[in-house]
């Protein structure tokens, strides 16, 4: 009798379980935890960019957008060879403010889906 009434309970239980993950998971979530996770990446590269910019024959990190944007700008990436230390640092608080903006709707949505969750009790 245990065993049928397990059976009849575990899928309920796991159906359950990936509803929650689901609302408290969803794709707007994992899309802005992706982009909390490249703005990390890309402050990291500003930086190491502009700490290595008087090495010689130092050789900047860029990324596929950045030069896709300076071809459609310029004709070419030649440009990106080198460190141009003021644009990495506009570029770094360019990053830093979406960073913050992606932080903040990150931890909206959960606020909201806390109270969604407790029905609005703030538990």
């Amino acid at each position: 009798m245990k065993t049928l009434i397990l059976l009849i309970i575990f899928p309920i239980l796991l159906s359950a379980s990936d509803t929650i993950s689901n609302v408290l998971f969803d794709d707007t979530a994992l899309r802005l935890e992706d982009a909390i996770y490249e703005m990390n990446k890309r402050q990291n590269a500003a930086a190491y960019n502009i700490a290595n910019a008087s090495t010689p024959g130092f050789k900047p990190i860029r990324f596929q957008d950045e030069i896709k944007e300076a071809i459609r700008l310029y004709g070419d990436d030649s440009m990106l060879k080198d460190v141009n230390v003021d644009d990495e640092m506009v570029k770094s608080t360019k990053i830093r403010l979406k960073h913050s903006a992606y932080i903040r709707l990150l931890s909206t949505k959960m606020g909201i889906t806390k109270k969604v969750v407790t029905l609005g009790k703030g538990g």
